[in-house]
């Protein structure tokens, strides 16, 4: 019983990072709020719940989906950032 609860704490927890990281990375690069919120839910929790009705699919989706996001959007943060940040301010809108 205590090896369940320790494979769904370590879910909970990977999933806890993958959101974090993954919401940064959409948060800087999308234009509003409230996509970049839609797309992090859509990607880091729904979809590894809609692959579960495929078995073996589904249960490598709930192991690796939130190790995917997490590499991803933390790699993206790290190397992408401040060009991001740049182009996102040498827009004319916010050269007035």
């Amino acid at each position: 019983m205590m090896a369940f609860w320790l494979v769904w704490l370590f879910f909970f927890v990977a999933d806890l990072f993958a959101i974090g990281y993954t919401g940064l990375w959409f948060g800087l690069t999308e234009q509003h709020p409230g996509t970049a919120i839609t797309k992090t839910v859509t990607w880091v929790i729904l979809v590894p719940w809609v692959t579960v009705v495929i078995p073996f699919f589904g249960c490598l989706a709930w192991v690796f989906w939130p190790v995917f996001w997490i590499v991803r959007s933390s790699g993206r943060l790290n190397k992408e950032f401040r060009s991001v940040v740049l182009r996102a301010y040498d827009s004319p809108a916010h050269k007035k």
